[in-house]
């Protein structure tokens, strides 16, 4: 009988407010606009992807602070790679609007109509790849008070598709993975949830055409468009 379901956050309850995760509402108080759209979009996503190196080399971020200090760095070889000159203070302008804008992420319409439904009958947890001021976007929205755990990579060292940050999150619920079901939009860490013994797995797929491909293609776990999906599945 299912106790509790963990939740990925990215896509599955929530979305970039400009389209970006790395691109708040204010990033262009400190990029020039149309000097930044002049590369083409190849080169400002591998300009992105040169940042994402680094911080995927950060296994531990205790504080806000601290993730200021990293994303300075993220953003400086960003625009390194870009051969675009910004004003040394602004790389700390633009880490600091994206650790202290709690409105950086949007939340799905289902998200607020489902969790307090879900929370009326499961344990909720959420495992998320993310940063220490995930935790203020989520009180921002008035959405952190329905979870039981939240479970955030940079904070414990180590993230999916790792079995330990499942186990460590059911753990924190006092639930046993039989006792679990684990929604997220990647099968590789729906098959981390799997090697932590969750034998229930959702793959939520919010774009129509991805929905329909995995509904074709993904046999070993289930495919869903939203969180109505979910509630109807376990009723």
């Amino acid at each position: 009988m299912i106790k509790a379901i963990l939740l990925d956050s990215g896509y599955v309850l929530s979305r970039p407010s400009c389209g970006h995760w790395m691109v708040t509402q204010n990033f262009y108080d400190y990029v020039n606009k149309k000097a930044y759209k002049s590369f083409s979009k190849k080169q400002r996503h591998d300009a992105f992807l040169s940042g994402m190196a680094y911080l995927r080399r950060i296994d531990r971020m205790a504080s806000k602070t601290e993730e200021v200090f990293h994303f300075t760095e993220f953003y400086r070889l960003v625009f390194k790679k870009l051969g675009m000159l910004l004003p040394e203070r602004n790389f700390e302008r633009l880490a600091e609007d994206m650790v202290y804008n709690p409105n950086k992420y949007l939340f799905y319409d289902d998200v607020y109509r489902y969790l307090p439904v879900f929370k009326e009958s499961y344990k909720l947890g959420l495992v998320s790849d993310a940063w220490p001021s995930l935790h203020d976007v989520y009180e921002e929205a008035g959405l952190k008070k329905y979870f039981d755990a939240f479970t955030i990579s940079t904070e414990v060292g180590y993230g999916k598709p790792r079995r330990e940050i499942y186990e460590k999150t059911m753990v924190q619920m006092g639930v046993s993975p039989g006792d679990c079901l684990y929604v997220d939009d990647r099968i590789s860490n729906c098959q981390g949830a799997n090697q932590a013994g969750i034998k229930e797995t959702y793959l939520l797929c919010r774009n129509p055409l991805v929905y329909w491909y995995r509904r074709l293609t993904c046999k070993d776990h289930t495919v869903i468009n939203g969180l109505k999906q979910l509630e109807e599945r376990i009723q």
